[in-house]
């Protein structure tokens, strides 16, 4: 089946999201990292979920799981953690860390079980297995491509062009 709007966000997901965190400093900021990642989560979730009436929550939720039984199981610290990030530029529910040392702790919760530690680099690392994981599915079902290609309807686009932006008074 030809998905070329599927291939095009995945292309742009690849490029603009997992190859900058993958190869730059940028994946040193973990609000970052987070914020980045979830809005694809996001998106994949509005692909690939079956009701195309589900709310961004259940949408989210529907994509998380394919990061691994533990984000099933964190879903609505993940979910609030994302909607305090995006909305709020906030986290107050959350230890977020890219350091190695913490991974062993990614998605426990702290010894007072308020605070859920959250490893980047893990997050990263799960997020790119099931971006390659759907991108395989998307080629071999092609159910779940249809549904991707037709998903949102106009409202799920982008911009896909380098503007020319000029200020005025620039020199």
């Amino acid at each position: 089946m030809d998905t070329p709007k599927t291939t095009k966000y995945l292309t742009l997901i690849q490029t603009y999201v997992i190859d900058p965190l993958d190869r730059t400093t940028l994946s040193q900021s973990c609000f970052a990292t987070v914020l980045m990642l979830c809005g694809c989560i996001d998106g994949f979730g509005k692909l690939i979920h079956p009701d195309e009436k589900a709310r961004s929550g259940e949408r989210f939720k529907y994509f998380l799981e394919r990061l691994g039984p533990r984000y099933k199981e964190s879903e609505n610290e993940l979910w609030e953690l994302r909607n305090d990030l995006a909305h709020n530029a906030l986290n107050v529910a959350a230890y977020l860390s890219h350091v190695h040392s913490t991974s062993i702790a990614h998605l426990k919760k702290s010894s007072c079980g308020q605070y859920l530690l959250l490893n980047t680099q893990c997050l990263l690392n799960d997020f790119k297995q099931a971006f390659n994981t759907l991108r395989d599915e998307l080629s071999e079902n092609p159910e779940l491509a249809a549904r991707a290609e037709n998903a949102g309807g106009e409202s799920f686009s982008w911009i896909d062009s380098k503007p020319v932006c000029r200020f005025a008074n620039a020199a």
